[in-house]
């Protein structure tokens, strides 16, 4: 930053007082411009994407990923009480590690979606609900047909991932699956 003083010894930000833009000190000013940012990285972190599946129709199917084909990356659901990736998950140990550093604990009322990235492992966790709950694919599979012939799995490509929205046994519900 330029600092210089002011004719009263002050010390000014650009030539300006800081004080003179509305008489407040600058550094309101400058996090009103950052308030847009942490809206964008609370909105890749979880935010946007249940209240995308809060809002989705009964047998609409939401890609969850538009990236290219060649991208390595992973989506799994966590069920209620399923506190790590079981299986043979390919990322399944960088995962798993990743859940325990951040003391994930699984629990009746909760599941969640790991997406695992190159450059991270995001974990988005919904409360179970009479609006919204998960539909293990298991019993998709064993299930009626799902909209946009969606295969249903607990891990897929990211690349192919989507959720498609039932309703089965009068309750709503997600599932994950490749597209």
């Amino acid at each position: 930053m330029d600092e210089t003083r002011d004719d009263r010894g002050r010390r000014t930000l650009w030539g300006r007082h800081a004080r003179d833009a509305g008489g407040l000190p600058a550094w309101p000013w400058a996090l009103l411009l950052f308030l847009p940012l942490l809206a964008a990285c609370e909105a890749r972190h979880g935010v946007s994407l249940v209240e995308q599946a809060e809002s989705m129709r009964v047998g609409q199917v939401l890609r969850l990923d538009k990236a290219p084909h060649g991208d390595n990356g992973l989506a799994c659901v966590l069920y209620p009480y399923q506190p790590r990736v079981a299986g043979p998950v390919p990322q399944a140990g960088r995962i798993n590690a990743y859940l325990e550093m951040t003391g994930y604990t699984a629990d009746e009322g909760h599941w969640a979606f790991v997406f695992a990235r190159p450059e991270g492992v995001d974990v988005i966790r919904f409360s179970r609900s009479g609006r919204l709950d998960i539909l293990s694919a298991r019993e998709a599979q064993s299930g009626e047909p799902l909209p946009g012939a969606l295969r249903p799995d607990d891990c897929v490509p990211l690349h192919k991932a989507a959720l498609a929205k039932v309703r089965q046994h009068g309750r709503t519900l997600v599932v994950l699956g490749e597209y």
